[in-house]
């Protein structure tokens, strides 16, 4: 999803292409339809703008390719860099382009190691004295893209994958 209008001769088309080299679209390509509000709808709350010739577009548009959209086989390929470029163009047919780079990441992070006690002794123990736990990891690695977050439980028995979920939002508590 993302954000785009022109407020002065309003979004006459929007297309997008994905391709292994910036600016190519060997993998796929395709439109986003640009709807009109009816400018009675189109209020200040209502993620809508006018333009001065009165023509009203939402504020967010949403792309999602169709399977067609794709007449080749090399997307999703493990350890590959993609590029999606979305061009927006106007009705004064002016345009503005917009190229991500991103990476596919099939595989998991490599396993690491759990240690009990402080971090600064750097042996790992099967006690601790205090009502303070603590723990440290190392080892976790990914070669393709960063670990994002680390998530952890302390309990009395082994926690299953099912206590993990990933946070919805940037409010998650997260230590790095």
């Amino acid at each position: 999803e993302f954000e785009t209008y022109d407020m002065h001769s309003g979004l006459r088309s929007i297309e997008w292409w994905i391709g292994t080299e910036h600016g190519q679209d060997d993998v796929g390509f395709g439109t986003v339809s640009v709807l009109n509000e009816d400018p009675e709808n189109c209020t200040a709350d209502s993620q809508c703008m006018c333009d001065t010739l009165h023509h009203c577009h939402p504020l967010l548009h949403t792309l999602t390719p169709l399977p067609s959209s794709f007449p080749s086989s090399t997307l999703a390929l493990h350890d590959t860099d993609y590029y999606l470029t979305v061009s927006v163009t106007n009705h004064a047919l002016l345009s503005s382009t917009l190229t991500l780079k991103f990476t596919v990441d099939t595989t998991p992070p490599l396993k690491g190691v759990v240690f009990e006690g402080e971090f600064s002794s750097y042996d790992d123990v099967d006690y601790q004295f205090s009502n303070r736990i603590a723990a440290w990891w190392s080892g976790f690695f990914d070669r393709e893209t960063e670990i994002a977050f680390f998530q952890y439980v302390f309990d009395v028995e082994c926690a299953d994958s099912s206590v993990f979920t990933l946070p919805l939002s940037a409010d998650s508590e997260t230590q790095q």
